[in-house]
């Protein structure tokens, strides 16, 4: 069942990958990791769809995200009755630091 586990975690397959490869297990990818590329998927999807049809599409993948994470979970209780989008991406709570990093 690595299809619904590689939607709720997009480096999960390249974790496995490495895995198998040194037998090393690298830790799961933060919240941050995965808000990033949830902000970043709604700004591309935004440059073809409207606003309202990312604001459902980026619930639905939060949705898929929160699976084994408390703070996914958390911040979609937060946003799940947001409808603007730039509210809701604003509403998405992440660390600072990593967000530097990006």
């Amino acid at each position: 069942m690595l299809g619904r586990s590689a939607l709720a975690d997009p480096w999960l397959a390249p974790r496995i990958r490495h895995w198998q490869l040194t037998g090393e297990r690298l830790p799961e990818s933060s919240w941050a990791m995965r808000a990033s590329v949830l902000k970043e998927y709604a700004a591309l999807q935004r440059q073809h769809l409207p606003d309202r049809v990312v604001v459902s599409l980026v619930k639905q993948w939060l949705a898929q995200m929160r699976q084994g994470s408390s703070e996914a979970h958390q911040n979609f209780q937060r946003v799940k009755r947001l409808t603007e989008l730039d509210q809701l991406l604003g509403s998405l709570v992440i660390d600072e630091q990593f967000a530097a990093l990006a």
